[in-house]
């Protein structure tokens, strides 16, 4: 008989390293990506820069968001690794509900007001924000209120955090002089951040159906930006590949296109058969 997980999601990434002991994680790093499409989780020995463990669910559409908070409900409780004893963890929500204010507009009051006057949605959320490392810029945003209770019951000291916070202070700290547009692409979701000296001036994200809205939405940001397609680069995180239509799109359009490489804090086998840009919030 099929369980509530196996009729709402079906497995995608499972790797475990040989020398994963299961029962003991209490000096480990579980970490967690959650979207409204999948939910993925690695083990880390982050003192010894190891990946342990890693694993995916993606998910069918749901009928309801009743549907989607029972169905990560179910993952919480039937998964062996989500009911250990962590060192730390944390957890990353994927989603399109955060916007940036300048550290001397921003007023902690408001935190509703400014996702609510950007995005029209009936979602009810927890609201948080974070401050970014090295710059007076204040990421502001929204999880939804249930998704945000459950993850707090199954892991009582979490850090919860929107995955462009750790995203925005991982690329602001790389070594690099150019202006670069970086580009995060997972669910459905385009996240687009552009970089110059090495600080964030920019950061949004756009849902997106098709190729066409895709490349609409980043040239849209060129010339928001007073960007130059054949001199600002493009750096991809996330789930695109060359074989793709969304890369096609891009190289149509952008001159200069690279792939990232996974930091390398944490060692990663070959036996992973995943590409190095896969997956890159969970290795920041």
């Amino acid at each position: 008989m099929m369980t509530d997980v196996q009729r709402k999601s079906y497995p995608g990434i499972l790797f475990t390293d040989s020398g994963f002991q299961r029962e003991h994680t209490d000096e480990l790093l579980l970490r967690l990506f959650i979207s409204e499409a999948q939910l993925i989780f690695c083990v880390l020995d982050d003192r010894n820069n190891r990946l342990l463990h890693m694993q995916s669910y993606n998910f069918f559409q749901f009928a309801s968001p009743a549907e989607y908070y029972a169905t990560i409900n179910n993952l919480f409780q039937q998964e062996e690794l989500l009911n250990k004893t962590y060192r730390a963890i944390d957890v990353f929500i994927f989603n399109a509900y955060n916007t940036l204010v300048p550290g001397e507009l921003f007023d902690e009051e408001l935190l509703s007001s400014y996702i609510r006057f950007n995005f029209d949605t009936t979602i009810t959320f927890s609201y948080a924000s974070d401050q970014l490392i090295n710059n007076d810029i204040i990421n502001v945003y929204g999880i939804p209120g249930e998704l945000k209770q459950s993850i707090l019951h199954q892991f009582k000291d979490a850090s919860v955090k929107h995955n462009s916070t750790v995203l925005m202070d991982h690329l602001q700290n790389l070594p690099s002089n150019e202006d670069r547009i970086y580009i995060y692409v997972q669910s459905n979701i385009l996240q687009v951040c552009f970089i110059q000296n090495q600080r964030v001036m920019f950061f949004n994200s756009f849902p997106y159906a098709t190729p066409e809205d895709f490349i609409y939405y980043l040239l849209y940001t060129y010339q928001q930006l007073k960007l130059d397609t054949e001199n600002t680069p493009v750096y991809l995180m996330g789930e695109i590949v060359k074989e793709s239509a969304l890369y096609e799109m891009l190289y149509k359009y952008i001159r200069h296109i690279h792939f990232m490489k996974r930091p390398d804090r944490i060692q990663v086998p070959e036996s992973l058969n995943i590409p190095a840009h896969f997956y890159y919030n969970l290795f920041c």
